[in-house]
């Protein structure tokens, strides 16, 4: 078991494949503004009604809409830009 918190964070149930797509925008917008994601985002994949969370390195298949993010990572506290 790891030592850092960790925060779930789950997609709705879409109700079309147009739907999940602007979930997923939102969603990669949010994470963006959360911190650093080493270019991984939320997708929709029609064929299997499924979201997935990755990037060009990989990526998994959100079986429930869901996934933990380190709590300790995107809840630190801001740097300062002067």
């Amino acid at each position: 078991m790891s030592n850092h918190l960790k925060v779930w964070i789950e997609l709705p149930l879409p109700n079309s494949p147009e739907e999940a797509k602007d979930i997923c925008a939102k969603a990669n917008r949010m994470m963006q503004r959360l911190g650093d994601t080493n270019e991984r985002e939320f997708q929709y994949w029609d064929d299997k009604r499924m979201y997935s969370w990755g990037g060009h390195m990989g990526f998994m298949y959100l079986t429930d809409r869901g996934h933990w993010f380190n709590l300790d990572y995107l809840g630190r506290e801001l740097e300062e830009t002067v």
